[in-house]
């Protein structure tokens, strides 16, 4: 049996959050960014790559690496789009490919998107601290 350490990735969640915090900052910025180091839930900072970028309609991307223990999302495209307001309120909702509530137990309202709470909260804080 091989010893070798395992190449470590990322969740869908922490590629996310990170997508966000560079639509956020790319659109307060007005100017595209190629990387952005992002918290991940453990506490530790991880630098990702910019995929896409589009400071004027808010959106950035991130391709999703599973490392070597990849789940079927590894090579997603995973894309936030932000729209700033004054309300200082954060909104997250899923796009295309998330999927909605349909019963309860998950800790989330019905018809809302799928987003695991510790997810959501690292998305929550990633957004936050570009606008602070």
């Amino acid at each position: 049996m091989s010893k070798k350490k395992l190449r470590e990735g990322y969740t869908t969640g922490a590629s996310a959050a990170a997508a966000a915090k560079a639509a956020v900052r790319s659109s307060i910025q007005k100017q595209n960014i190629q990387l952005i180091v992002s918290t991940i839930p453990i506490g530790r900072q991880v630098e990702f790559t910019i995929h896409r970028n589009d400071p004027k309609q808010g959106i950035a991307s991130v391709i999703k690496d599973g490392g070597d223990d990849p789940d079927c999302t590894h090579g997603a495209e995973i894309v936030a789009q932000v729209e700033l307001n004054k309300s200082g309120e954060i909104i997250i909702d899923g796009g295309e490919g998330v999927a909605r509530v349909t019963r309860l137990g998950l800790g989330l309202e019905l018809g809302t998107a799928a987003i695991n709470p510790v997810p959501r909260k690292n998305i929550a804080e990633m957004v936050r601290e570009e606008l602070t």
